[in-house]
């Protein structure tokens, strides 16, 4: 990697150092990560008119994603999602979690994954690793656990994201990246066409705590199993917030489990994934950000994760990695003109 490639971010308080490094591809497309949380800050291409688009939300300074609680761009974990009342039991113990979201624990906690500091295990012009060691009782969390997490750029528009994870007693594991998407580069997703192959969800009360996997019916707002337009849709999702699916692709990385367009530019975006489910977030609650075009619906998620409540409901989804097994999630998202 030219030096040019890498770039100081900010210091935390702390007075650690937080790097920035540009992955390329020949075809202009940027990737930047951060060491800060693994975060993706920028993934911009070259459009059709020959400008730059950053297609997901993202600070140009470290102060921003220091005060900002919408998780972008970063690895979110231990566990993605919420726990119910943030408590499990493991092998005949109970835990008790961070509760940072009444009343449950979302997202690893206070001091989750996306506030920690990454090493660089291994960088190049189109691939970086980074490494993190989360010790035994972090916001609650049994077990010393090694994570490792891979961006590699392609040459056909791919950003493959592939998190690794050991541990040394039984604990539950389920990472996601929580990047906001804005295919436009500005303005709101409203008008964005959203497919997701998912044929059940998971309904959630109005504090986010999951209620019960049901079947969609597939003539309602909630089903993206055809392409829709979120504005269409919108009314018809509780809460305007944005359901949990189970994908009808699991374990299947060759299939598209969700696809994202926006009509103007003919931009696409296709998720592949090795899991179970796929958290789709409308972006509603995005603080207002006058100067970097941020506020309601200005982007959207889509969180390819295991299912967030499987410490306690294990039939929907068991997320306990063992001291004997490695977790292996594999993530593409593949980013056209």
């Amino acid at each position: 990697m030219s030096l040019e490639s890498m770039r100081h971010f900010g210091t935390l308080p702390n007075s650690t150092q937080v790097e920035e490094y540009t992955l390329k591809n020949s075809t202009g497309m940027h990737c930047k990560i951060l060491t800060y949380g693994g975060i993706i800050s920028e993934w911009s291409l070259i459009s059709k008119d020959n400008e730059r688009v950053n297609v997901v939300h993202g600070f140009p300074e470290l102060g921003s994603y220091l005060k900002s609680s919408a998780y972008f761009g970063a690895i979110v974990g231990r566990v993605a999602g919420r726990i119910s009342n943030g408590s499990f039991c493991v092998d005949g113990v109970n835990y008790q979690l961070t509760v940072n979201d009444f009343p449950n624990h979302l997202h690893g906690g206070n001091v989750g994954l996306n506030r920690r500091v990454w090493e660089v295990e291994k960088v190049s012009d189109t691939s970086i690793t980074l490494s993190y060691l989360s010790p035994h009782g972090e916001e609650g969390y049994p077990g010393n656990v090694q994570f490792y997490a891979r961006y590699t750029l392609n040459e056909d528009g791919c950003l493959n994201i592939h998190y690794k994870a050991k541990t040394d007693q039984a604990t539950p594991i389920s990472l996601t990246n929580h990047s906001y998407f804005n295919l436009a580069g500005s303005g709101n997703i409203l008008d964005h066409s959203l497919q997701i192959s998912a044929n059940h969800h998971c309904r959630a009360d109005a504090e986010g705590t999951l209620i019960e996997k049901k079947a969609i019916d597939h003539q309602s707002g909630v089903s993206f199993l055809n392409a829709k337009i979120v504005r269409e849709t919108l009314p018809q999702i509780d809460y305007q917030h944005g359901d949990l699916y189970f994908l009808a692709t699991k374990t299947n990385i060759e299939s598209v489990s969700a696809c994202l367009e926006e009509p103007l530019s003919g931009r696409v975006l296709k998720v592949y994934t090795n899991q179970e489910c796929l958290q789709l977030y409308l972006g509603k609650g995005i603080p207002s950000v006058p100067s970097q075009q941020q506020g309601s619906f200005s982007a959207l998620c889509l969180e390819c994760e295991g299912y967030p409540d499987g410490v306690n409901t294990p039939e929907l989804g068991d997320i306990i990695l063992q001291p004997n097994q490695e977790y292996s999630h594999l993530t593409t998202y593949q980013l056209s003109n």
